[in-house]
């Protein structure tokens, strides 16, 4: 008989295990009290930070694509022999385009940003930092290669889509850090 009133104390297709307790106790058995609230602070925040990342290289990719002109120009022989370099440059160009994203949320940690003075520090440098990033790693990764220059102008108005571009996922990176931050951050 006691058997069946421990089964009646239980709730249906409960088999007494720990999870079932724990969930009847309002713990998870993996989460302490309080600490999925703080996960998912942080989850949300780092989330909205990589969505900015990625709408800042897609933006790019699609700016990048509405042109059609080298940055490169290989002349004499086999054509453009380095690829290592491009490859460099892309890489370059691709931790530019993340490391200014990242400098949004040290921006909209650092500056007052009630009179938007946060998102016009951000858009103005994505928008003079890369075309500089892409002028000046070009001629410097080009060095070492023979019969290889860089197209200055197309590597201006590229570092100019780019800096576009990284505005936008820049600026979002700013109103994820103001809207999203952790509490643990704004402390």
């Amino acid at each position: 008989m006691s058997d069946a009133n421990d089964r009646d104390a239980e709730p249906i297709g409960s088999n007494g295990s720990s999870g079932d307790r724990a969930a009847r106790s309002g713990s998870s058995g993996f989460l302490a009290p309080g600490e999925q609230e703080t996960i998912q602070e942080w989850l949300v925040y780092v989330v909205g930070l990589f969505a900015a990342i990625a709408v800042a290289h897609g933006a790019d990719a699609i700016a990048q694509d509405q042109w059609d002109h080298n940055l490169f120009d290989a002349s004499g022989g086999a054509g453009f022999s380095g690829f290592g370099a491009g490859l460099g440059y892309i890489m370059i160009i691709t931790a530019g385009i993340t490391a200014l994203v990242l400098f949004a949320v040290v921006v909209a940690w650092a500056v007052d940003n009630a009179d938007g003075t946060a998102y016009k520090t951000v858009v103005v440098s994505s928008i003079v930092a890369m075309p500089v990033l892409y002028v000046l790693s070009g001629l410097l990764i080009l060095i070492p290669e023979d019969n290889v220059s860089l197209e200055v102008v197309n590597a201006i108005v590229s570092g100019l889509g780019s800096g576009v571009a990284v505005a936008i996922g820049s600026a979002i990176a700013v109103a994820v850090t103001e809207n999203l931050a952790p509490s643990a951050l704004q402390q």
